[in-house]
């Protein structure tokens, strides 16, 4: 999708200014297999999907095919074509990588590099399982080499931020980092009571928010 709206995006805006916002349309682009689309219409169906599911939400079952319901919104802006272009332009001269992260960091980081982790969260609750928005799974083996990556990028001289649940395990592996604990909202939650609650962001340097 990133490389189609910098590469390609006419053709990405033309495709999306065919899409309407409707539950038959929905669920009728969401069945199509994105593999067997033409490259700019995969990534035009990914930005409508996103547009127009329930909270924006990325999902996807066991088989990895997206499975987000429908989001019913009045007047959803499916097709941004003056944001899209201003995209296309930022992206045209960057290396834009799919990849598992540890192979990506180990190339191109850098000494000075800004590195920006945002990681399936570690459950709060038997009941808050976030590591099931992806057909992988994202285990505590997975949170024990990700900290120990960022202990390999604090080494190297760069800078990071990783956002994770406020849940002991973090604290613990994070426990040599800057931790702070902010209130956040769960617009995913059905019920209102569960809707608060408190995420981390761990740094390696000092800073002040404003």
């Amino acid at each position: 999708m990133y490389t189609q709206v910098a590469n390609n995006v006419e053709d990405v805006i033309s495709k999306l200014q065919t899409y309407r916002n409707t539950e038959e349309m929905f669920y009728n682009v969401r069945s199509l297999d994105w593999k067997s689309l033409p490259t700019y219409e995969a990534a035009a169906r990914t930005l409508y999907l996103n547009k127009t599911c329930f909270n924006g939400l990325y999902r996807v079952n066991r088989k990895g095919q997206f499975n987000t319901s429908f989001g019913k919104y009045k007047n959803p802006n499916i097709c941004n074509e003056e944001l899209l272009r201003a995209a296309s332009d930022l992206l045209k001269d960057k290396d834009i990588i799919c990849g598992d992260y540890l192979e990506v960091l180990e190339k191109y980081a850098m000494p000075g590099d800004f590195v920006f982790l945002d990681p399936p969260y570690v459950p709060v609750s038997k009941s808050a399982n976030f590591t099931q928005y992806t057909k992988e799974q994202f285990y505590k083996d997975d949170h024990k080499n990700l900290a120990e990556e960022v202990k390999r990028l604090h080494r190297l001289g760069c800078y990071v931020i990783l956002t994770n649940s406020d849940h002991p395990l973090v604290h613990e592996l994070y426990k040599d980092f800057d931790i702070q604990v902010v209130d956040t909202k769960r617009s995913i939650s059905s019920k209102a009571s569960t809707r608060k609650g408190k995420d981390v962001i761990i740094t390696n340097f000092t800073y002040k928010t404003f």
